[in-house]
């Protein structure tokens, strides 16, 4: 399905036979009511907007209220239904075995780009190859626990290079509790709700996922996705903030009691590298672009018209 997007405040959305015409304040767009639309901003719709998004079977999305049309048959009742059925098929493991091995080969190519000695990056390198070759079986606590020793090896080659003055030991996080902790949490926490941000938009459930434990209303499928950028956005756009020494302690950062957080200098560096490394050109394509490729893969897999293949930073 096409997904078109329109933005405006003050919109107004009425309907033309089976055609949809929203008025903005300076634009006028007509769409077809079979298409997923997404309507972003405020604004006022005509009953007869979501009778024809209906009837011809289209998807409408309200993006500030996370908001969508529900009705029998519709795209977002059967991707739902698609994404449970593999939840609870073995299928589900193979996914999540699939991320895990992307990411943990991500988090080797990031190794070997870094400026680490080469017998701290080699101990590291080989430790992980190892390691992936157990990602087998349908227990998820097996597979999330070599995913842990995984990524505290990644962890403590990449604290190498990081600068004593930061105080980086290791992960920590709710609360982070030094000044490389806080950029990654912050970092990652960007990425997820961009990540989500995509998923409600392509008509996923995000709360049903396949490698981290759906819990309350934690969406945890855009975790699932994480797991393979993480390392291709987050980490190697934040590390040279530190190995340059360009987060400065008494003015990038805040704390609060034992926490550390970064302060509104310390954020705005973070997001500009962030968004930078997003919109880089990877491979022919921007970031970001892979990411929702990556999205568009997996609604393809589980409507049965693709093959699942997680993305792996080369």
């Amino acid at each position: 399905m096409e997904y078109r997007e329109f933005f405006d405040w003050g919109y107004i959305a009425k309907t033309d036979g089976d055609k949809i015409i929203i008025y903005g304040r300076n634009i006028r767009k007509v769409f077809n009511s079979d298409i997923g639309l997404i309507l972003s901003g405020k604004g006022s719709i005509t009953s007869n907007v979501f009778r024809n998004i209906c009837r011809n079977r289209g998807d409408l999305f309200f993006d500030k209220i996370g908001y969508r049309v529900f009705y029998n048959d519709s795209p977002y009742s059967i991707l739902m239904l698609r994404q449970i059925e593999k939840y609870f098929s073995k299928d589900r493991f193979k996914i999540a075995i699939e991320i895990l091995k992307a990411a943990a080969r991500s988090k080797i190519k990031l190794l070997n780009l870094l400026d680490i000695s080469s017998d701290v990056r080699e101990n590291a390198v080989g430790k992980i190859s190892d390691l992936i070759n157990t990602l087998r079986g349908e227990f998820l606590s097996s597979l999330m626990g070599v995913e842990a020793t995984i990524t505290k090896i990644y962890l403590e080659a990449v604290s190498k290079i990081i600068p004593e003055r930061y105080g980086f030991k290791g992960r920590t996080r709710r609360p982070p509790e030094d000044p490389f902790n806080a950029a990654i949490s912050y970092g990652n926490m960007f990425l997820y709700r961009f990540i989500n941000r995509c998923l409600l938009k392509y008509g996923f459930d995000p709360r049903i996922s396949f490698l981290h434990q759906p819990y309350r209303y934690r969406y945890s499928l855009a975790l699932d996705i994480s797991e393979m950028f993480r390392q291709v956005v987050v980490d190697i756009s934040i590390i040279p903030l530190y190995t340059s020494g360009g987060m400065v302690l008494n003015r990038d950062f805040r704390k609060e009691g034992s926490a550390v957080y970064l302060s509104k200098s310390g954020g705005r560096k973070v997001l500009r590298a962030i968004n930078h490394r997003l919109n880089l050109n990877y491979r022919g394509r921007r970031l970001m672009d892979w990411i929702i490729d990556q999205i568009l893969m997996l609604k393809r897999y589980l409507l049965g018209i693709d093959v699942f293949k997680p993305f792996i930073f080369e």
